[in-house]
């Protein structure tokens, strides 16, 4: 049986395989294309990046409480 350490990890690698294969798919997983900032990023990613970091963020958090407590 799966405990809910093993579910959220087992998402937050899910949710980074997933969103990592897409831009990779599309071509935009340059190093220069993975932040949310510069002139040179398209606004398209940007507002991916700010998502799909964001979203990694919030399950790593979650993560770390479940262990913790």
């Amino acid at each position: 049986m799966i405990d809910q350490d093993q579910l959220w990890f087992g998402l937050m690698i899910a949710w980074a395989a997933v969103w990592l294969w897409n831009r990779y798919r599309t071509g935009t997983l340059k190093l220069k294309y993975l932040k949310p900032w510069g002139d040179d990023v398209p606004e398209r990613l940007k507002k991916d990046n700010i998502l799909g970091i964001g979203m990694l963020a919030v399950l790593i958090v979650i993560n770390v409480l479940l262990s913790i407590f």
